[in-house]
């Protein structure tokens, strides 16, 4: 009985062994192309490409980044950035968040046909709706602008967006709002009143991902933008370069680490949102 219990225990101390190292693995699998990018930016160009590598330079310098800002208009074009996350954020949330509840408590017809687009059309490419796409920018005169950027994300964003919050406005008691109905509530009362305070972990959630979507997304800008609208995600290809033949890498990791330190820091400051969205849902009738 006690080599069996002495078994057992040995098993759980090496199961958690393995899941530690398994753990481990993974983290620096994800983040050591971060530290590479960061330590790029801090590395003098004359050592960048110098052998034996080293993986942290022996004189750091942020020469790198005052170079950038010097040739380039990082901080306009960070605050375009974050115009173009934030109008995408609230558009999304809105409008995914009345058409959820549309697909989660309303019945009529072709529902089910509707809904099947809808997951149809997040999992169209973006490159192929870039034609319509530019031909609507065109006659709504909003083109190369951070609203029509926006709305260009937001449309994007909408099905995946509009899926989660359905099943999760689904598994929402229908009770809760059948008790508010009696007591005289509408349908914004019902949804700002009821659902609101429950959907508040995956909203906050979801506003993340779009954020951090927002900062990614580089098909659309570089299709849409022009000179007057530059996403830091498109500054990544307009880095201007010594000649045609080579790519100035320590200043591209440098403006790629500005790009991390907005998500990095969400990520970081909103974490248990994040787990909190992930988890919720298990509210059941």
């Amino acid at each position: 009985m006690k080599r069996t219990l002495l078994s057992m225990k040995q098993k759980k101390v090496l199961g958690n062994v393995g899941l530690w190292i398994l753990t481990i693995l993974v983290t620096f699998i994800i983040l050591f192309p971060v530290f590479w990018i960061f330590a790029s930016s801090i590395t003098p160009v004359d050592n960048l490409f110098e052998t034996p590598v080293r993986y942290f330079p022996e004189q750091p310098t942020l020469d790198n980044y005052k170079t950038l800002f010097e040739t380039m208009d990082v901080g306009g074009m960070t605050i375009t950035t974050l115009i173009i996350a934030g109008l995408s954020i609230v558009f999304t949330i809105v409008v995914s968040l009345f058409a959820a509840y549309a697909f989660a408590r309303i019945k009529f017809r072709g529902k089910g046909l509707i809904y099947s687009l809808l997951v149809f059309s997040a999992m169209l490419p973006v490159i192929v709706t870039l034609i319509p796409m530019s031909s609507m920018m065109i006659q709504l005169g909003v083109n190369d602008t951070p609203q029509g950027l926006a709305f260009l994300y937001t449309s994007s964003f909408i099905p995946f967006t509009t899926m989660i919050f359905t099943n999760f406005i689904s598994d929402v008691p229908i009770s809760l709002e059948e008790a508010a109905e009696v007591d005289g509530a509408g349908l914004f009362r019902k949804m700002f009143r009821i659902l609101l305070p429950l959907l508040r972990p995956i909203i906050a959630t979801m506003a993340i991902i779009i954020f951090i979507w927002s900062l990614n997304e580089f098909i659309i800008p570089l299709v849409f933008a022009g000179n007057k609208t530059v996403p830091l995600s498109l500054g990544l290809a307009r880095v201007p370069r010594v000649s045609e033949y080579s790519l100035p890498w320590e200043k591209i990791s440098a403006l790629a680490t500005i790009i991390l330190i907005p998500i990095a820091f969400f990520v970081t400051a909103f974490q248990k949102h994040i787990m909190e969205g992930l988890m919720a849902g298990g509210v059941k009738q």
